[in-house]
């Protein structure tokens, strides 16, 4: 294995420009970066964008992303070991490879994954038990069985059931099975966390005197490794359970554990160990969108059935998928919802070489509800009836919309410009755009010369257009400082983005990009939606100019932010200071001091 020191040399002697240049000639300059046609899909306008500054490629085609080692790596179909010292001997680095001692800190990685599954795996056995024999699971057991779950079903997925008032937390010492760890194991692994009273900040002698468990009420789904060890849970609140929550805001229906040393959403799928062997056997796989449509699915007869962790499907859990079957259905909910993830779906499959199919349902139930009712024939014969994406997403516009004028056809076939320009193989796109043009009475040609139009649109010389000229807002602007000015990303405290989640995890996970390796790449493996993927591509290919030094732009950035968010603090505290005023509640001395200081702050930013 090579030292990740030298990796990072390498990246920094290799020109990616003539690294890319060796295998696909006629690089275009336009400003500081390079556009050629993709090497990876099929294109007449070139949308592939390297960046020589940040040794960074992206493809705003089929979004494609890589270094100069991912590079030579895919392109040349050989290991990324074989890639880098390719490289190395192209450029003249010497590699280092890991040593003994190295090789030791890395068993210890490996050790706490082992240890923290281990762990895991026992608390799901905890949990199970509660479920299956506790009267403090009487509510959750009547849940399962109103939704139609059986035992054997229980048992096979292993479901358990998190009882309220930190029950892991406070008795952890006198359950066998968990006796032998303590409050930072199960921290690192989930399932409890801290608190301080009051709003305090941790301190090292109090931050173990107040945990409570990360699980409370909920019905839990233990998510499972390839090898069988629990790696972490979804869990569903029981109904009627909110009361747990009743010092916070309304808790979500479903959580799921936090990201840990063996737990990443965005790499597994739920059900897939207990489905792997069906998937082999019936060399398909059926994705659906929730932890119940997957056990019930499961249980009346279709095993071959995997499902998302509540998020968008992910790059990577298909290639997880691929390494079984390159057939997968899509069964998500018939509503609005479950289309624009069959949509969001269906782009993945097919930027990475698939041909997805879409179990339609024939009635506004999902899945499990559906079995439930007909059966596992009448299931099954949806699936032999599966419809092509372009059918479904047509029939469904069809359902809301008749399509009789020219103007509607033009109007759904833009609408699906973006699926088709997402299709990385030359033979499936060539396919869905001759079916499209059955299913909208079109002309091929025309299909594919509005096909033109949109690679036209989204090429990269009109991306730089584009991304110059875009108006970020203040919290983008800031990540684009962190892109284009490293050195800044210490002085910008996360907190600047607490108020937007979505600002808060790209910001955190390009900070663990630059902090860790400095390779901007890797942001895109970190990256869980395409929106986010988006954003940074055309942050890191915007290289304008700052009128202001960066420091004076970071600060005025820093007064704008706190303006919008002492704006909304008023919007929020203004109808409760006036039931106040009114009599209709009690006065509360500290949110009316509150209300004061950010009238006076607000008077203040006017002048």
């Amino acid at each position: 294995m090579i030292k990740e020191e030298s990796i990072k040399k390498l990246l920094e002697v290799a020109d990616i420009v003539e690294v890319i240049k060796e295998y696909v000639p006629n690089l275009k300059r336009s400003g500081k970066n390079y556009f050629i046609l993709c090497p990876f899909h099929s294109e007449r306008t070139p949308s592939f964008s390297i960046a020589p500054d940040k040794n960074f490629a992206h493809c705003f085609g089929c979004g494609y992303t890589a270094n100069s080692i991912k590079f030579v790596q895919d392109i040349e179909h050989i290991s990324f070991v074989e890639a880098a010292e390719k490289l190395a001997r192209k450029f003249n680095v010497q590699l280092e490879y890991i040593s003994t001692e190295e090789q030791k800190l890395l068993k210890e990685r490996y050790d706490e994954v082992q240890f923290l599954s281990e762990l895991l795996t026992n608390v799901a056995e905890v949990y199970h038990e509660i479920l299956v024999n506790s009267t403090l699971a009487v509510d959750a057991r009547k849940y399962l069985v109103n939704r139609g779950i059986k035992m054997e079903t229980v048992e096979q997925f292993k479901l358990g059931y998190a009882p309220s008032g930190n029950y892991i937390a406070k008795n952890y010492k006198d359950i066998p099975k968990l006796a032998q760890y303590d409050l930072a194991s199960l921290h690192k692994a989930g399932i409890v966390n801290f608190y301080e009273p009051d709003g305090k900040t941790y301190s090292s002698t109090s931050k173990f005197d107040h945990p409570y468990d990360y699980f409370r009420n909920r019905i839990l789904f233990p998510i499972f490794n390839l090898r069988g060890k629990v790696i972490g849970f979804g869990g569903r609140i029981v109904p009627g359970g909110w009361t747990e929550y009743s010092d916070a805001k309304e808790p979500p229906v479903y959580l799921n554990s936090p990201e840990t040393a063996v737990f990443s959403k965005g790499n597994i799928l739920y059900g897939l160990y207990q489905a792997k062997d069906h998937i082999v056997k019936e060399k398909t796989v059926c994705i659906v969108e929730g932890y119940m449509d997957v056990v019930l699915l499961s249980q009346e007869g279709i095993k071959n059935v995997v499902a998302p962790l509540g998020t968008s499907l992910t790059e990577q859990q298909v290639r997880l998928l691929n390494r079984f079957t390159q057939r997968i259905y899509l069964m998500f909910d018939p509503d609005d919802a479950g289309a624009e993830a069959t949509l969001s779906a269906a782009r993945i499959i097919f930027s990475m070489g698939g041909y997805p199919e879409v179990v339609s349902l024939d009635e506004n139930i999902d899945p499990d509800e559906y079995i439930l009712r007909y059966g596992y024939e009448k299931t099954k014969n949806l699936f032999n009836n599966s419809l092509s994406v372009v059918k479904y997403l047509v029939g469904r516009y069809r359902k809301s919309k008749a399509i009789t004028s020219v103007i509607d056809k033009i109007l759904l076939l833009r609408k699906l410009m973006e699926l088709i320009n997402s299709i990385s193989d030359t033979i499936i796109q060539s396919e869905v755009i001759k079916e499209l043009s059955v299913e909208l009475g079109l002309n091929e040609q025309d299909v594919r010369t509005e096909l033109k139009k949109y690679k036209r649109r989204i090429s990269n010389t009109d991306i730089q257009k584009i991304v110059s000229n875009k108006p970020y807002s203040c919290e983008e602007e800031l990540l684009w400082i962190c892109i284009h000015y490293p050195e800044m990303i210490e002085n910008i405290p996360a907190e600047v983005f607490s108020h937007n989640n979505w600002y808060l995890e790209i910001f955190k996970k390009l900070k663990e990009c630059y902090t860790t390796s400095g390779d901007l790449s890797k942001l895109f493996t970190l990256l869980d939606d395409d929106e986010s993927k988006t954003l940074i591509s055309r942050m890191v290919f915007d290289d304008r100019k700052l009128v202001a030094p960066v420091d004076e732009r970071v600060k005025t950035l820093y007064l704008e932010i706190y303006k919008v968010k002492t704006k909304q603090r008023y919007k929020e505290l203004k109808p409760i200071i006036d039931e106040m005023l009114q009599g209709k509640i009690n006065y509360d001395d500290q949110l009316i001091n509150e209300f004061k200081q950010i009238v006076a702050t607000l008077k203040i930013t006017r002048r």
